[in-house]
């Protein structure tokens, strides 16, 4: 698979994570696209400035809401998923 095959949904939108690499933290990924509104302040997942909303689904009716700090999320673990930032 490559990182150009990675979908999800931010923000309510698909999305492809392009030219990012699958290693890249969501954090880095949203600041070269332009959102800035979710910070980083230790990028070490200690403070949570980082967090964002990512929705976990446990089954096909139910959907779990998880707060998850996005410096330390890398973007292949997002294929599939939806997130919510600021």
């Amino acid at each position: 698979m490559k990182p150009t095959d990675l979908e999800f949904r931010l923000n309510g939108r698909a999305q492809a994570i392009g030219d990012g690499e699958p290693t890249e933290s969501l954090l880095r990924w949203l600041h070269r696209q332009g959102l800035r509104g979710t910070k980083e302040g230790c990028g070490d997942g200690d403070c949570g400035a980082c967090t964002v909303l990512l929705v976990q689904p446990d089954a096909p009716s139910d959907r779990r809401l998880l707060a998850i700090n996005s410096c330390l999320l890398p973007m292949g673990q997002l294929a599939g998923r939806e997130v919510y930032t600021v």
